[in-house]
């Protein structure tokens, strides 16, 4: 009797505890509207199943449903509803996490699979009911349970779902064009928890030419993505089913042999299948539209092999969406990361003032395919965004469709670096935040790491090495910012300029690596490492004369970079790293592309300013470099620059007064002349008259144009006869800066007047 109301007095004192205090939650059902209930813990990537303990009361209603729910940052959500509906009492719930559960995302375009699963952060319930209820109920426990993996046997791995672009079923031939992209898709059996890991499992498409040449492709693993506007932003979601793709460009017509190869390596014995497919018959001309190095005049760019099309990259660096130093220093409005969107219309605008290049960023903030999950569309390390990947997709699209090429930088320095921009702090390699890494240089000697960017190289390869909208791979923005020593830059770039240009053995895109500061500061052992494909450098100055600056650059006797016989290309300049006077930056915008050209610059220099650009629409002095180089081409072994005479009214020298540099062939020159104070300070426009220029040239008759080298137009066209090797050409009357150019006057050609167009 005293032990049953002991019992009854104990049962008592519970109905007055709060459940928390039991370890137990009570939620209030808000139906007919959706319950959640969110688990205490997060979801660990070696869980295979749910399971909670609830219990149902009396007054909750007869339809009572019940599901588990999977999410992570981004908001990407499976659900699994369980058979059952929920009657009054005490329930144990199972959900199982394996692949053939019949778990669906809400929107219902994505596929289930391990890596679904293992990217989950957060787990928890879902309650839902015709009836209006506002019953309790009380989970006793939730959690995510680790259970034995099963082996799959060697006989279960396979491909799955194979779809082969313009596959014909009825001959067994897909067909192909040159120059137009052809793909792959594949899924493989077991799927990966992570099938970015090339560790894991690897799909390569491989093509067999018809002279028995085999080629392999990386193929990577692709969610399709939907982009909307979000008003200052851009949305980002899934569209459709997730697939391994391989991506092929053909540059010859013919017949070709394709095949997929799976390496199962995660498996407890490495598990390779081959599948013979089909054959590809690619039609149309022979295509080569890739930039590359030059090999007749390795100075400069080409496009396509062999004496390939003449290329001289002029453009912005837009290297993200907005840029707040630029706020800072030039004053200009923050554009609103609108993505995609934003890159458009910046890409749109270059593209009709005439540029044709433009570098971009991989940068955390911008479009990395890889950094910490604690940012939005991130997911750690070896764990890409799909929805930088899509844009970075359509970003090359809209670009190469208005002829513009992108310097891809796949590395900024912040992300190794402790003192300059510093993001070591939210790196996902930093040991802090679940990473390996104690120091920023370990980006360049820890052996995991460059296993992780081997991994990543090979996402890239595979997915963008096809487009000839990619200019080249830049390793890294401004490297000697890092925290590496020079040591280490040098050893790790020169494995990575080879592991790159292994990767990318088809297309072989140019591969470098940057420099912060001017010419300079390079190091002489890396710059002359054969693997570097061109230099590229900053030209950042306080006090120096921008025109003499791009010309040392090149042309210095100590330590211009133009005696390593590769292009010299400034991808970022614009006063100091802090900008300088607007009038001085207007000027050194309008003159920059100018010296560079007539210093051997395998490039016009990329100012960094372009929201400034941009807002205050600056975009001429594209279209002017544009103009006067169509159907111009600097290459040649004797091709070189140098400073002419220019002389006053009493032939007295006026090179304090007017600089200039020109670039002379074998029968022709392009020279530029500038106001020195101008050009300075961007101020003073005095008005020179009477000067003129003497160039040495062969005998014969010439043509000489002047150039408005603001406008890109020429202004006035006359005839010159050397008889011995001098020609003194008059300079018109000219404020600011103009350009020439002197070619051979064909026998059949005769001049419309001596002067189209006065200055």
């Amino acid at each position: 009797m005293h032990m049953q109301r002991l019992f009854s007095l104990i049962g008592l004192l519970l109905c007055f505890i709060p459940l928390q205090l039991l370890g137990l939650d009570e939620i209030t059902l808000n139906s007919p509207l959706t319950t959640t209930y969110i688990s205490k813990t997060g979801l660990s990537a070696d869980a295979r199943s749910i399971q909670a303990q609830i219990s149902v009361p009396e007054d909750a209603p007869a339809d009572l449903g019940v599901g588990a729910y999977i999410k992570d940052d981004d908001g990407t959500w499976f659900q699994l509803p369980h058979a059952h509906r929920l009657t009054p009492g005490h329930h144990h719930l199972h959900f199982d996490l394996c692949e053939e559960a019949q778990w669906r995302s809400e929107p219902g375009l994505m596929q289930w699979s391990n890596y679904q699963r293992d990217n989950g952060q957060f787990f928890g319930l879902y309650f839902w009911s015709e009836k209006s209820s506002s019953a309790k109920i009380t989970i006793h426990s939730m959690r995510a349970i680790k259970e034995n993996i099963i082996v799959t046997p060697q006989e279960n791995y396979e491909l799955i779902d194979i779809s082969i672009e313009s596959y014909s079923e009825q001959t067994g031939i897909a067909k192909a064009e040159t120059g137009k992209r052809w793909s792959v898709y594949c899924n493989p059996v077991p799927f990966p928890s992570n099938p970015y890991n090339a560790a894991d499992t690897t799909v390569d498409l491989i093509i067999t030419t018809e002279a028995g040449q085999e080629l392999r492709f990386p193929c990577f693993y692709k969610q399709d993505m939907i982009l909307s506007e979000g008003g200052n932003h851009e949305r980002a979601q899934a569209n459709a089913i997730a697939r391994f793709c391989g991506r092929f460009r053909p540059m010859s017509p013919g017949s070709y042999q394709v095949a997929l190869e799976a390496n199962w390596l995660g498996a407890e014995e490495p598990i390779v299948k081959r599948y013979a497919l089909c054959r590809l018959e690619v039609s149309g001309p022979q295509w080569d539209e890739y930039v590359r190095v030059d090999k007749q005049d390795p100075r400069f760019f080409s496009v396509g092999l062999g004496q390939g099309q003449f290329y001289w990259p002029h453009g912005l660096n837009i290297q993200c969406i907005s840029d707040k130093r630029a706020v800072q220093n030039v004053q200009t409005n923050k554009t609103p990361f609108r993505g995609l969107l934003a890159y458009k219309a910046y890409l749109d605008r270059l593209a009709r003032a005439g540029a044709n290049s433009a570098e971009i960023w991989l940068s955390s903030w911008n479009l990395a395919l890889e950094w910490n999950d604690a940012w939005t569309e991130q997911h750690g390390v070896g764990k890409y965004s799909e929805a930088n990947a899509e844009r970075l997709d359509q970003l090359l699209d809209f670009a190469w469709q208005r002829g513009i090429r992108v310097i891809l930088v796949i590395n900024n320095h912040g992300q190794a670096s402790l003192r300059c921009d510093p993001e070591w702090k939210q790196s996902p390699y930093n040991k802090k935040n679940g990473g390996w890494c104690t120091h920023p240089s370990s980006m360049f000697t820890d052996e995991r790491v460059k296993h992780q960017q081997a991994q990543l190289r090979r996402y890239i390869v595979g997915r963008y090495a096809d487009h000839p909208a990619i200019m080249c791979w830049k390793m890294w923005s401004e490297m000697n910012l890092t925290g590496a020593k020079r040591h280490q830059l040098l050893a790790w770039h020169a494995q990575a300029f080879d592991a790159w240009h292994a990767d990318d053995h088809y297309y072989r895109h140019p591969v470098t690596s940057h420099w912060c500061g001017d010419y300079r500061v390079p190091d002489v052992n890396l710059v002359k490492l054969p693997q570097m494909d061109f230099i590229a450098i900053d030209a950042y100055h306080k006090q120096k004369f921008l025109p003499k600056l791009l010309m040392n650059s090149t042309l210095d006797p100590k330590r211009g970079l133009g005696k390593y016989n590769k292009p010299v290309v400034v991808t970022e300049f614009g006063g100091n790293w802090n900008a300088c006077p607007k009038p001085q930056l207007r000027a050194e915008h309008r003159a920059g592309a100018w010296c560079a050209l007539m210093s051997g610059h395998g490039s016009g220099p990329h100012l960094w300013w372009f929201e400034w650009v941009d807002q205050k629409d600056l975009w001429q002095p594209y279209r002017a470099i544009a103009n006067f180089l169509q159907y111009e081409d600097l290459r040649g072994a004797n091709a070189e620059s140098k400073q002419l005479s220019i002389l006053d009214k009493q032939n007295k020298d006026a090179q304090a007064i007017i600089w200039n540099r020109a670039w002379v062939q074998e029968h022709q020159a392009s020279g530029y002349i500038v106001d020195h104070a101008w050009a300075n300070d961007g101020l003073k426009t005095p008005l020179h008259r009477g000067y003129h220029i003497h160039v040495t040239m062969k005998p014969g008759t010439y043509r000489i144009e002047w150039w408005d080298a603001s406008l890109g137009v020429c202004i006035q066209k006359s005839e010159g006869q050397v008889q011995q090797s001098l020609l003194s050409i008059p300079i018109p009357d000219f404020r600011r800066h103009l350009a020439f150019k002197v070619r051979p006057l064909p026998t059949n050609e005769k001049l419309l007047g001596k002067n189209v167009r006065q200055p």
